[in-house]
């Protein structure tokens, strides 16, 4: 059996980016000092998206978008001293990726963050897409997607 494709366009990152700043505000009426973390690569275009579209929503701040490197393979933060630093000096999280296939990626990044960060603070993930079977329940995303779809965005090269 072949694979579906759907590809997505820039008019639904739009729509989805324009989701998460209103899911942003409605949790987060005031920030105080907010930061964008995209998971690299999935995460890079919706977190940089989304600061763009968060100056419009809070137009005195500058949401900064740091990326970090997770491999789920063998549970390890590439980046962990550089996630340290923004739980230790940031005061509301926003973790980003293209899509929560199984979830495993955003449950154990959480995990580890829980476990391993005493300063663990306001932390909320998004993505643009999510599969309802996914095992990380903590992500906010834009739409579900179908199980036997395979998403190319319009970043994406075939």
């Amino acid at each position: 059996m072949d694979t579906k494709k759907y590809y997505t366009t820039w008019t639904d990152v739009k729509h989805c980016v324009t989701y998460i700043a209103k899911d942003i505000k409605s949790k987060y009426p005031v920030l105080k000092n907010p930061v964008i973390v995209p998971i690299v690569r999935g995460g890079l275009c919706l977190g940089t998206c989304l600061s763009h579209k968060l100056k419009t929503v809070y137009p005195s701040i500058n949401v900064p978008v740091i990326p970090v490197s997770f491999q789920t393979r063998d549970f390890q933060i590439n980046d962990s001293e550089k996630l340290k630093k923004i739980i230790d000096d940031y005061n509301e999280i926003f973790i980003t990726e293209d899509l929560v296939d199984s979830g495993q990626t955003l449950k154990i990044m959480d995990q580890v963050i829980a476990i391993n960060y005493q300063n663990y603070k306001n932390i909320e993930f998004y993505a643009l897409f999510g599969k309802k079977k996914s095992i990380h329940l903590k992500t906010n995303y834009w739409k579900d997607i179908e199980e036997d779809t395979w998403y190319v965005f319009p970043w994406e090269m075939e």
